[in-house]
């Protein structure tokens, strides 16, 4: 057991249900694999870049990175990757995930549905955890990693504000 099994968890459990709904609100256009591929890789991304925001890719972020997303991946790997993406921009941190676009969806057309939670709210969570996590791993949180966690979750923000129905948002 290790101390992001939590969060692993929490992870896991809300990519299932937002893949599974998405698969079956959309007679199939997405399948549940395919979902699941896209909202893992979109939390992977922000991990990545919240780890190499403050210019330096710690070994220890890149562990909890590792053990977030069951990834074998180094510094370098990452460093690379957000190189050949070209994601280390503030573009990348104001750009709303697909998986939280898809979820809004989601969101309004269940929202007559009171036992039902917002998928919005849960993926956002788990963006925010994932943040904290990973900026926490160096065991020093500077200006830029906290700046660009706070851009990222206010566009998504603001974005859940414009685009939530009023029936959802009362769920909030």
């Amino acid at each position: 057991m290790t101390r992001y099994d939590g969060l692993k968890q929490k992870k896991e459990f809300i990519t299932s249900l937002l893949s599974e709904v998405l698969s079956q609100a959309t007679d199939g256009q997405y399948s549940k694999e395919e979902a699941q591929t896209t909202i893992t890789r979109e939390l992977a991304e922000f991990a990545f870049i919240i780890s190499a925001v403050d210019g330096v890719i710690d070994p220890n972020e890149a562990y909890t990175i590792s053990e977030v997303f069951d990834l074998a991946v180094a510094p370098s790997d990452i460093g690379k990757y957000i190189e050949s993406n070209n994601m280390l921009n503030v573009e990348f941190l104001k750009t709303v995930p697909t998986c939280v676009k898809n979820s809004v969806v989601i969101d309004n057309a269940l929202a007559e549905q009171p036992n039902l939670p917002l998928l919005s709210v849960g993926i956002c969570e788990v963006f925010a955890e994932i943040a904290g996590a990973v900026a926490a791993a160096d065991n020093s949180i500077d200006q830029m990693e906290d700046a660009s966690v706070k851009l990222f979750l206010v566009s998504i923000n603001d974005y859940l504000n414009a685009n939530l129905s009023d029936e959802a948002k009362k769920k909030a």
